[in-house]
Protein backbone atom coordinates (compact mmCIF):
# COMPACT_ATOMS: atom_id res chain seq x y z
CA UNK A 1 0.00 0.00 0.00
CA UNK A 2 2.64 2.54 0.70
CA UNK A 3 4.28 1.67 -2.87
CA UNK A 4 0.84 2.15 -4.40
CA UNK A 5 0.35 5.77 -2.21
CA UNK A 6 3.57 6.93 -3.60
CA UNK A 7 3.00 5.72 -7.12
CA UNK A 8 -0.48 6.71 -7.27
CA UNK A 9 -0.45 9.82 -9.32
CA UNK A 10 1.90 8.37 -11.74
CA UNK A 11 -0.40 5.23 -11.83
CA UNK A 12 -3.48 7.63 -12.20
CA UNK A 13 -1.63 9.37 -15.18
CA UNK A 14 -0.48 5.73 -17.01
CA UNK A 15 -4.05 4.53 -16.97
CA UNK A 16 -5.56 6.94 -18.56
CA UNK A 17 -2.51 7.44 -20.95
CA UNK A 18 -2.49 3.52 -21.50
CA UNK A 19 -6.43 3.86 -22.23
CA UNK A 20 -5.89 6.92 -24.66
CA UNK A 21 -3.12 4.80 -26.32
CA UNK A 22 -5.56 1.55 -26.80
CA UNK A 23 -8.58 3.61 -27.76
CA UNK A 24 -6.26 5.87 -30.65
CA UNK A 25 -4.98 2.36 -31.64
CA UNK A 26 -8.05 0.36 -31.88
CA UNK A 27 -9.81 3.58 -33.99
CA UNK A 28 -7.04 3.63 -36.32
CA UNK A 29 -7.36 -0.17 -37.22
CA UNK A 30 -10.39 0.71 -37.83
CA UNK A 31 -9.77 3.37 -40.38
CA UNK A 32 -6.82 2.67 -41.98
CA UNK A 33 -6.06 -0.67 -44.13
CA UNK A 34 -2.23 -0.43 -43.44
CA UNK A 35 0.26 -2.76 -45.37
CA UNK A 36 -2.32 -5.62 -46.43
CA UNK A 37 0.60 -7.77 -47.72
CA UNK A 38 2.00 -8.52 -44.31
CA UNK A 39 -1.42 -8.89 -42.53
CA UNK A 40 -2.16 -11.42 -45.14
CA UNK A 41 0.99 -13.31 -44.94
CA UNK A 42 0.06 -13.71 -40.57
CA UNK A 43 -3.67 -14.87 -41.45
CA UNK A 44 -2.20 -17.36 -44.16
CA UNK A 45 0.25 -18.72 -41.08
CA UNK A 46 -2.92 -18.45 -38.40
CA UNK A 47 -4.63 -20.98 -40.62
CA UNK A 48 -1.85 -23.12 -40.89
CA UNK A 49 -1.30 -23.49 -37.77
CA UNK A 50 -4.93 -24.66 -36.91
CA UNK A 51 -4.26 -27.37 -39.32
CA UNK A 52 -0.72 -28.23 -39.00
CA UNK A 53 -0.57 -27.36 -34.94
CA UNK A 54 2.50 -25.38 -33.46
CA UNK A 55 5.01 -27.72 -32.87
CA UNK A 56 4.44 -28.95 -36.93
CA UNK A 57 4.23 -25.32 -38.57
CA UNK A 58 7.96 -25.36 -39.91
CA UNK A 59 7.13 -28.20 -42.26
CA UNK A 60 5.56 -24.90 -44.41
CA UNK A 61 8.65 -23.57 -46.28
CA UNK A 62 7.13 -20.35 -46.32
CA UNK A 63 7.39 -19.57 -42.62
CA UNK A 64 10.70 -17.63 -41.25
CA UNK A 65 9.29 -15.99 -37.98
CA UNK A 66 10.79 -17.95 -34.97
CA UNK A 67 8.04 -19.65 -32.44
CA UNK A 68 7.14 -16.83 -29.82
CA UNK A 69 4.55 -14.36 -32.13
CA UNK A 70 3.43 -17.72 -34.26
CA UNK A 71 2.40 -18.86 -30.09
CA UNK A 72 0.67 -15.78 -30.41
CA UNK A 73 -1.21 -16.22 -33.75
CA UNK A 74 -2.22 -19.71 -32.94
CA UNK A 75 -3.29 -18.59 -29.51
CA UNK A 76 -5.10 -15.84 -31.51
CA UNK A 77 -6.39 -18.19 -33.75
CA UNK A 78 -8.15 -20.44 -31.52
CA UNK A 79 -9.43 -17.58 -29.98
CA UNK A 80 -11.08 -16.64 -32.76
CA UNK A 81 -12.03 -19.85 -34.30
CA UNK A 82 -14.29 -20.52 -30.99
CA UNK A 83 -15.85 -17.64 -30.88
CA UNK A 84 -16.48 -18.01 -34.94
CA UNK A 85 -14.77 -14.66 -35.22
CA UNK A 86 -13.49 -13.66 -38.75
CA UNK A 87 -10.16 -12.43 -39.37
CA UNK A 88 -10.13 -10.54 -42.31
CA UNK A 89 -7.09 -8.74 -43.68
CA UNK A 90 -7.15 -4.68 -43.56
CA UNK A 91 -9.39 -5.00 -40.76
CA UNK A 92 -9.45 -4.43 -36.87
CA UNK A 93 -9.21 -8.37 -36.52
CA UNK A 94 -5.66 -8.65 -38.48
CA UNK A 95 -4.36 -5.37 -35.94
CA UNK A 96 -5.86 -6.77 -32.84
CA UNK A 97 -2.39 -9.01 -31.79
CA UNK A 98 -0.03 -6.24 -32.53
CA UNK A 99 -2.22 -3.92 -30.37
CA UNK A 100 -2.15 -6.41 -27.77
CA UNK A 101 1.81 -6.71 -27.87
CA UNK A 102 2.00 -3.04 -27.74
CA UNK A 103 -0.93 -2.47 -24.58
CA UNK A 104 1.71 -5.16 -22.69
CA UNK A 105 4.64 -3.33 -23.67
CA UNK A 106 3.52 0.06 -22.44
CA UNK A 107 2.62 -1.62 -19.44
CA UNK A 108 5.94 -3.48 -19.15
CA UNK A 109 7.82 -0.07 -19.61
CA UNK A 110 5.71 1.61 -17.05
CA UNK A 111 7.27 -0.99 -14.61
CA UNK A 112 10.75 -0.65 -15.74
CA UNK A 113 10.48 2.97 -15.07
CA UNK A 114 9.06 2.78 -11.60
CA UNK A 115 12.16 3.96 -10.27
CA UNK A 116 12.30 7.29 -11.58
CA UNK A 117 9.01 8.87 -10.02
CA UNK A 118 9.02 12.72 -11.71
CA UNK A 119 7.56 14.25 -14.03
CA UNK A 120 10.03 13.93 -16.88
CA UNK A 121 9.54 10.13 -16.43
CA UNK A 122 5.77 10.93 -17.27
CA UNK A 123 6.48 13.31 -20.25
CA UNK A 124 8.51 9.97 -21.31
CA UNK A 125 6.09 7.71 -21.01
CA UNK A 126 4.17 9.51 -22.76
CA UNK A 127 6.58 9.69 -25.77
CA UNK A 128 6.82 5.92 -25.64
CA UNK A 129 2.80 5.21 -25.39
CA UNK A 130 1.50 8.18 -27.62
CA UNK A 131 4.35 7.55 -30.04
CA UNK A 132 3.41 7.63 -33.61
CA UNK A 133 5.92 5.05 -35.20
CA UNK A 134 5.10 2.74 -32.90
CA UNK A 135 1.47 3.11 -33.12
CA UNK A 136 1.45 3.33 -36.97
CA UNK A 137 3.65 0.13 -36.88
CA UNK A 138 1.51 -1.65 -35.01
CA UNK A 139 -2.54 -0.28 -35.63
CA UNK A 140 -2.10 1.04 -39.21
CA UNK A 141 0.87 -1.42 -40.46
CA UNK A 142 -0.33 -4.23 -38.80
CA UNK A 143 3.65 -5.09 -37.66
CA UNK A 144 4.41 -6.40 -33.96
CA UNK A 145 8.20 -4.90 -33.81
CA UNK A 146 6.99 -3.28 -30.72
CA UNK A 147 7.82 -7.32 -29.28
CA UNK A 148 11.29 -7.93 -30.05
CA UNK A 149 12.34 -4.43 -29.48
CA UNK A 150 10.47 -4.19 -25.90
CA UNK A 151 12.28 -7.87 -24.68
CA UNK A 152 15.34 -6.39 -26.02
CA UNK A 153 15.20 -3.38 -24.01
CA UNK A 154 13.83 -5.45 -20.79
CA UNK A 155 17.03 -7.67 -21.14
CA UNK A 156 19.32 -4.87 -21.24
CA UNK A 157 17.86 -3.08 -18.64
CA UNK A 158 17.37 -6.08 -16.13
CA UNK A 159 21.40 -7.40 -16.92
CA UNK A 160 23.30 -5.42 -13.83
CA UNK A 161 20.72 -6.23 -11.02
CA UNK A 162 18.73 -10.02 -12.63
CA UNK A 163 21.38 -11.27 -14.95
CA UNK A 164 19.46 -14.78 -15.00
CA UNK A 165 16.50 -12.83 -16.11
CA UNK A 166 18.48 -10.83 -18.57
CA UNK A 167 19.40 -13.93 -20.00
CA UNK A 168 16.01 -15.22 -20.22
CA UNK A 169 14.37 -12.40 -21.91
CA UNK A 170 17.13 -12.10 -24.09
CA UNK A 171 16.14 -15.74 -25.22
CA UNK A 172 12.44 -14.86 -25.78
CA UNK A 173 13.75 -11.44 -27.77
CA UNK A 174 15.35 -13.62 -29.77
CA UNK A 175 12.81 -16.14 -30.50
CA UNK A 176 10.91 -13.02 -31.55
CA UNK A 177 12.78 -12.20 -34.09
CA UNK A 178 16.33 -12.52 -35.19
CA UNK A 179 16.95 -8.64 -35.28
CA UNK A 180 17.08 -9.13 -31.23
CA UNK A 181 20.88 -10.29 -32.04
CA UNK A 182 21.99 -7.03 -32.40
CA UNK A 183 22.13 -6.45 -28.41
CA UNK A 184 24.11 -9.81 -27.98
CA UNK A 185 27.50 -7.67 -28.20
CA UNK A 186 26.53 -5.35 -25.39
CA UNK A 187 25.82 -8.19 -23.06
CA UNK A 188 28.90 -9.93 -24.05
CA UNK A 189 31.12 -6.89 -23.43
CA UNK A 190 29.27 -5.66 -20.46
CA UNK A 191 29.85 -9.13 -19.28
CA UNK A 192 33.16 -9.89 -19.97
CA UNK A 193 34.10 -6.24 -18.42
CA UNK A 194 32.41 -7.33 -15.22
CA UNK A 195 34.11 -10.35 -15.16
CA UNK A 196 37.71 -9.22 -16.37
CA UNK A 197 37.46 -6.58 -13.18
CA UNK A 198 35.62 -7.75 -10.66
CA UNK A 199 36.98 -11.77 -11.05
CA UNK A 200 32.83 -12.44 -10.66
CA UNK A 201 31.68 -15.80 -12.56
CA UNK A 202 27.83 -15.71 -11.34
CA UNK A 203 26.36 -13.41 -13.66
CA UNK A 204 28.08 -15.32 -16.87
CA UNK A 205 26.84 -18.32 -15.17
CA UNK A 206 23.22 -17.15 -14.76
CA UNK A 207 22.65 -15.59 -18.07
CA UNK A 208 23.47 -18.85 -20.07
CA UNK A 209 21.03 -20.40 -17.79
CA UNK A 210 19.07 -17.52 -18.34
CA UNK A 211 18.71 -18.01 -21.98
CA UNK A 212 18.58 -21.85 -21.84
CA UNK A 213 15.90 -22.32 -20.21
CA UNK A 214 13.95 -20.28 -22.59
CA UNK A 215 15.76 -20.91 -26.00
CA UNK A 216 16.68 -24.72 -24.89
CA UNK A 217 13.42 -25.48 -23.71
CA UNK A 218 11.87 -24.25 -26.50
CA UNK A 219 14.56 -26.17 -29.39
CA UNK A 220 13.70 -29.40 -27.46
CA UNK A 221 10.02 -28.61 -27.37
CA UNK A 222 10.68 -28.77 -31.63
CA UNK A 223 13.55 -31.36 -31.69
CA UNK A 224 10.87 -33.65 -30.05
CA UNK A 225 8.70 -32.79 -32.54
CA UNK A 226 11.30 -32.90 -35.69
CA UNK A 227 11.20 -29.50 -36.75
CA UNK A 228 13.96 -27.84 -34.56
CA UNK A 229 16.36 -27.53 -37.52
CA UNK A 230 13.64 -26.35 -40.03
CA UNK A 231 12.70 -23.61 -37.07
CA UNK A 232 16.66 -22.61 -37.75
CA UNK A 233 16.78 -22.64 -41.19
CA UNK A 234 13.70 -20.79 -42.04
CA UNK A 235 13.58 -18.26 -38.88
CA UNK A 236 16.97 -17.33 -38.75
CA UNK A 237 19.26 -18.65 -41.38
CA UNK A 238 17.13 -18.36 -44.87
CA UNK A 239 16.38 -14.94 -43.42
CA UNK A 240 19.86 -13.37 -44.21
CA UNK A 241 19.62 -13.54 -47.56
CA UNK A 242 15.87 -13.32 -48.31
CA UNK A 243 16.20 -9.34 -49.87
CA UNK A 244 19.96 -9.33 -51.07
CA UNK A 245 20.03 -5.76 -52.38
CA UNK A 246 21.87 -2.86 -50.89
CA UNK A 247 18.49 -1.31 -49.43
CA UNK A 248 15.03 -2.59 -49.02
CA UNK A 249 13.21 1.40 -48.43
CA UNK A 250 15.42 2.01 -45.27
CA UNK A 251 16.43 5.67 -45.44
CA UNK A 252 19.78 4.48 -44.39
CA UNK A 253 23.36 5.51 -46.17
CA UNK A 254 22.59 2.77 -48.76
CA UNK A 255 19.03 4.64 -49.95
CA UNK A 256 20.78 6.78 -52.93
CA UNK A 257 23.48 8.10 -50.31
CA UNK A 258 26.42 6.13 -52.32
CA UNK A 259 26.58 6.90 -56.00
CA UNK A 260 24.17 3.19 -56.13
CA UNK A 261 20.57 2.51 -57.06
CA UNK A 262 19.38 0.52 -53.39
CA UNK A 263 17.90 -1.90 -55.79
CA UNK A 264 21.38 -3.20 -56.89
CA UNK A 265 22.40 -6.66 -55.53
CA UNK A 266 24.94 -6.23 -52.44
CA UNK A 267 26.77 -9.00 -54.04
CA UNK A 268 28.08 -6.36 -56.43
CA UNK A 269 31.79 -6.02 -56.47
CA UNK A 270 33.55 -2.68 -55.47
CA UNK A 271 36.88 -1.09 -54.56
CA UNK A 272 39.07 -4.54 -55.66
CA UNK A 273 36.47 -7.38 -55.68
CA UNK A 274 35.19 -6.06 -52.29
CA UNK A 275 31.18 -6.48 -52.27
CA UNK A 276 28.62 -3.91 -50.79
CA UNK A 277 27.42 -6.69 -48.50
CA UNK A 278 30.88 -7.30 -47.01
CA UNK A 279 31.27 -3.07 -46.59
CA UNK A 280 28.09 -2.77 -44.75
CA UNK A 281 29.30 -5.79 -42.35
CA UNK A 282 32.31 -3.99 -41.52
CA UNK A 283 30.78 -0.87 -40.86
CA UNK A 284 28.68 -2.27 -38.80
CA UNK A 285 31.70 -4.15 -37.09
CA UNK A 286 33.02 -0.74 -36.37
CA UNK A 287 30.39 0.74 -34.77
CA UNK A 288 29.78 -2.36 -32.96
CA UNK A 289 33.24 -1.79 -31.87
CA UNK A 290 32.76 1.81 -30.85
CA UNK A 291 29.91 0.78 -28.60
CA UNK A 292 32.50 -1.83 -27.02
CA UNK A 293 34.86 0.95 -26.07
CA UNK A 294 32.25 2.87 -24.85
CA UNK A 295 30.57 0.20 -22.60
CA UNK A 296 34.83 -0.38 -21.29
CA UNK A 297 35.70 3.26 -20.69
CA UNK A 298 32.62 4.03 -19.08
CA UNK A 299 33.52 5.20 -15.50
CA UNK A 300 30.64 3.60 -13.70
CA UNK A 301 28.40 1.22 -15.67
CA UNK A 302 24.72 1.68 -15.01
CA UNK A 303 21.46 1.20 -17.00
CA UNK A 304 21.70 3.92 -18.53
CA UNK A 305 24.69 3.32 -20.58
CA UNK A 306 23.66 -0.41 -21.44
CA UNK A 307 20.87 1.46 -23.04
CA UNK A 308 22.69 3.94 -24.45
CA UNK A 309 24.95 0.65 -25.97
CA UNK A 310 21.93 -0.54 -26.96
CA UNK A 311 20.65 2.08 -28.69
CA UNK A 312 23.85 2.66 -30.57
CA UNK A 313 24.00 -0.90 -32.09
CA UNK A 314 20.03 -1.05 -32.93
CA UNK A 315 20.28 1.98 -34.85
CA UNK A 316 23.50 1.18 -36.53
CA UNK A 317 22.13 -2.26 -37.49
CA UNK A 318 19.41 0.09 -39.35
CA UNK A 319 21.89 2.41 -40.87
CA UNK A 320 25.15 0.82 -41.81
CA UNK A 321 24.62 -2.83 -43.46
CA UNK A 322 22.61 -3.70 -46.41
CA UNK A 323 18.94 -5.75 -46.92
CA UNK A 324 17.83 -3.08 -44.31
CA UNK A 325 13.63 -2.79 -43.92
CA UNK A 326 12.17 0.19 -43.14
CA UNK A 327 10.41 -1.12 -40.31
CA UNK A 328 14.04 -2.19 -38.53
CA UNK A 329 14.59 1.47 -36.64
CA UNK A 330 11.47 0.88 -33.82
CA UNK A 331 13.94 -1.12 -32.37
CA UNK A 332 16.24 2.29 -32.06
CA UNK A 333 13.14 4.07 -31.12
CA UNK A 334 12.02 2.09 -28.41
CA UNK A 335 15.79 2.27 -26.89
CA UNK A 336 16.80 6.31 -27.73
CA UNK A 337 13.17 7.03 -25.45
CA UNK A 338 14.55 5.15 -22.91
CA UNK A 339 17.48 6.70 -22.80
CA UNK A 340 16.25 9.93 -23.02
CA UNK A 341 14.61 9.24 -19.21
CA UNK A 342 18.02 9.04 -18.18
CA UNK A 343 19.70 11.90 -20.28
CA UNK A 344 17.59 14.53 -21.83
CA UNK A 345 19.82 15.24 -24.46
CA UNK A 346 19.08 11.90 -25.75
CA UNK A 347 15.47 13.03 -26.03
CA UNK A 348 16.74 14.96 -29.43
CA UNK A 349 17.69 11.65 -30.78
CA UNK A 350 14.21 10.03 -29.67
CA UNK A 351 12.47 12.60 -31.29
CA UNK A 352 14.51 12.56 -34.71
CA UNK A 353 14.13 8.85 -34.95
CA UNK A 354 10.49 9.24 -34.09
CA UNK A 355 10.25 11.62 -37.24
CA UNK A 356 11.91 9.49 -39.83
CA UNK A 357 10.90 6.02 -39.00
CA UNK A 358 6.99 7.26 -39.11
CA UNK A 359 7.51 9.26 -42.16
CA UNK A 360 9.69 6.01 -43.39
CA UNK A 361 6.66 3.74 -42.93
CA UNK A 362 4.19 6.07 -44.00
CA UNK A 363 5.80 6.84 -47.08
CA UNK A 364 6.51 2.58 -48.25
CA UNK A 365 2.87 1.84 -46.48
CA UNK A 366 1.02 4.49 -48.54
CA UNK A 367 3.46 5.65 -51.80
CA UNK A 368 6.92 4.65 -52.42
CA UNK A 369 10.02 6.21 -50.96
CA UNK A 370 11.86 7.84 -53.96
CA UNK A 371 15.42 10.69 -53.86
CA UNK A 372 13.53 13.37 -54.78
CA UNK A 373 10.98 13.78 -51.81
CA UNK A 374 13.03 11.39 -48.95
CA UNK A 375 16.27 12.04 -48.99
CA UNK A 376 15.74 14.66 -46.11
CA UNK A 377 15.09 11.25 -43.67
CA UNK A 378 18.33 9.78 -44.80
CA UNK A 379 20.31 13.04 -44.23
CA UNK A 380 18.52 13.35 -40.54
CA UNK A 381 19.42 9.85 -39.85
CA UNK A 382 22.88 10.39 -40.67
CA UNK A 383 23.09 13.58 -38.32
CA UNK A 384 21.17 11.83 -35.57
CA UNK A 385 23.47 9.02 -35.59
CA UNK A 386 26.70 11.05 -35.82
CA UNK A 387 25.11 12.92 -32.56
CA UNK A 388 24.32 10.00 -30.76
CA UNK A 389 27.82 8.70 -31.57
CA UNK A 390 29.75 12.08 -30.08
CA UNK A 391 26.90 12.04 -26.97
CA UNK A 392 28.81 8.58 -25.96
CA UNK A 393 31.79 9.93 -26.71
CA UNK A 394 31.75 12.48 -24.38
CA UNK A 395 30.72 9.32 -21.56
CA UNK A 396 34.32 7.94 -22.02
CA UNK A 397 36.72 7.95 -19.26
CA UNK A 398 40.19 6.60 -20.23
CA UNK A 399 42.39 5.58 -16.92
CA UNK A 400 46.23 6.82 -17.13
CA UNK A 401 47.24 3.43 -16.96
CA UNK A 402 46.41 0.02 -16.89
CA UNK A 403 46.59 -0.21 -12.87
CA UNK A 404 43.56 2.35 -13.00
CA UNK A 405 41.84 0.10 -15.14
CA UNK A 406 41.39 -2.82 -11.93
CA UNK A 407 41.25 -0.52 -9.42
CA UNK A 408 37.62 -0.28 -10.11
CA UNK A 409 35.36 -2.08 -7.80
CA UNK A 410 31.53 -4.18 -7.86
CA UNK A 411 30.39 -0.68 -6.73
CA UNK A 412 31.56 0.83 -9.54
CA UNK A 413 29.79 -1.61 -11.88
CA UNK A 414 26.81 -1.96 -10.40
CA UNK A 415 27.07 -6.41 -10.83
Amino acid sequence: MAWFRKQRTSILYFSGLWIVSVALQLYLATHFRGYVGDQMIFISWMNELQQTGFAHIYQSNQVNYPPVYLLVLDIYGKAANALHYSIQPGALSAKLPGITLDAAAMIAFFVMTAHTASKWRMFILTLFCLNPAIIFDTAVWGQVDVLDGMLSLLAIANFLKRPGTSGFLFAVSLLSKFQSIVIFPVLAVVTLRGWLMTKRSASPVRIIVGFCLAFGGTGLFLAWHGTFFAMMKNAYLATTAQYPYLDMNAMNIWFYLVDSSPHLPDSTAVLGGVTYKIIGLFLLFLATLYMAVYIWRSAKLSVEQLIKAGTIVSFAFYMLPTEIHERYILMAVIFAIAASLHDRKWTWIAAGLTLTSFCNLWTVCYGEPNPTTDMWMVYLNCILFIVMLLLAKKEFSFPRSWHDLHIWTDSDINL
